[in-house]
């Protein structure tokens, strides 16, 4: 006879490698957006596993974490920094734990904008959520789902 799993909520304290690893995720974003960027791609390309599905309302992309992958990253955060992103922080995290190797987790993000055309600060909170793995006590994102934040750039001006 099979053991059946218990279903259960899966929501319990996150754990410290997921506070550990958003922590981290949070310092190379504010380095990256700083005036003179401080771009860490080897940490950035290591916090994710070997291939990476990205699903917004525009579809469903994979990348895969490679040589190529990782020569975009700088040009990801001079067209944040273009568009006036000044820090971007976790504002709110929230694990469900699947199993013991992978997790749900929901990061809302309080982003902070210059706007270019009137240097106008604007402040905007928005929530993405990431599929973790943990390989060796590490945690690795594997997918992320994110809103509309074309739209809401574009609707602050941030955007064409």
């Amino acid at each position: 006879m099979m053991k059946e799993d218990k279903l259960d909520s899966g929501r319990s304290e996150t754990r410290k490698e997921v506070r550990e690893y958003f922590t981290n995720y949070e310092q190379w974003m504010l380095a990256a957006l700083e005036d003179s960027p401080d771009v860490d791609v080897k940490a950035m390309t290591e916090a994710y596993a070997d291939s990476i599905m990205e699903a917004n309302p525009q579809g469903v992309t994979v990348y895969r974490n490679d040589e190529a992958y990782a020569r975009q990253i700088p040009g990801m955060f001079e067209h944040m920094r273009k568009i006036g992103t000044r820090a971007m922080k976790v504002a709110a995290m929230e694990e469900y734990r699947i199993d013991e190797y992978h997790s749900a987790v929901k990061i809302n993000w309080a982003a902070d904008y210059r706007r270019p055309k009137d240097g106008k600060d604007i402040s905007i909170e928005f929530a993405e959520t990431y599929l973790l793995q943990f390989v060796d006590g590490q945690a690795q994102v594997f997918a992320y789902v994110a809103g509309d934040q074309q739209k809401v750039l574009k609707e602050n001006g941030l955007a064409g």
